[in-house]
């Protein structure tokens, strides 16, 4: 895609665009791993892994990037660990309901046996809360380094515009005055 054509697609779409993909490579990272190392998973398996995944990921994922932006702006200011302590229990929270809505609608999906619900419910709330905390504490520890990156910016170009107002008030002093004779 063209620069021209990118700079006419709203931001928000591509802020979307970027949610989705986000929830398929989450959801599948946990069938990708699996088929990595177990030589019995088919094709197949590794493709309603995915999509359970991606059912999982969309229910945690889509709840959480409506409401941490907001969260992340009303903490913004506070130190890392701070802001960590904060993010956990809203993590957790949508994990919880998440995965409980994930797997509700796994099972009108006939993928989930509603004999097994809980077991399945409880095996999946392990791999969603890794996989949640996970990349939610990366995720913060992104947000962090490219504030205090934006703010050691800041600072330079301030020190850049301050120096420059020097040098143009020392060539003002000391540039010699001329008179011209006529």
């Amino acid at each position: 895609m063209s620069a021209s054509k990118l700079a006419a697609v709203p931001k928000k779409l591509i802020t979307v665009a970027r949610a989705v993909l986000a929830c398929v490579a989450l959801g599948a990272s946990p069938g990708l791993v699996a088929f990595i190392f177990d030589p019995r998973m088919s094709a197949r398996d590794l493709g309603m892994s995915a999509f359970q995944g991606f059912i999982y990921a969309a229910c945690i994922g889509g709840p959480c990037w409506a409401v941490i932006p907001a969260v992340m702006c009303s903490i913004d200011s506070r130190p890392f660990w701070t802001r960590a302590l904060a993010i956990v229990p809203v993590l957790g929270v949508f994990c919880v309901l998440g995965c409980f809505a994930a797997n509700l609608i796994l099972t009108g999906l006939h993928l989930v046996d509603r004999a097994h619900f809980a077991d399945t419910f409880w095996w999946s709330l392990r791999t969603c809360m890794l996989v949640t905390f996970t990349f939610g504490l990366i995720n913060l520890g992104v947000s962090t380094l490219q504030s205090r990156l934006a703010s050691a910016k800041e600072e330079l170009h301030k020190r850049q515009i301050a120096e420059e107002r020097e040098r143009k008030t020392a060539n003002r002093v000391f540039t010699p005055i001329s008179c011209s004779t006529r």
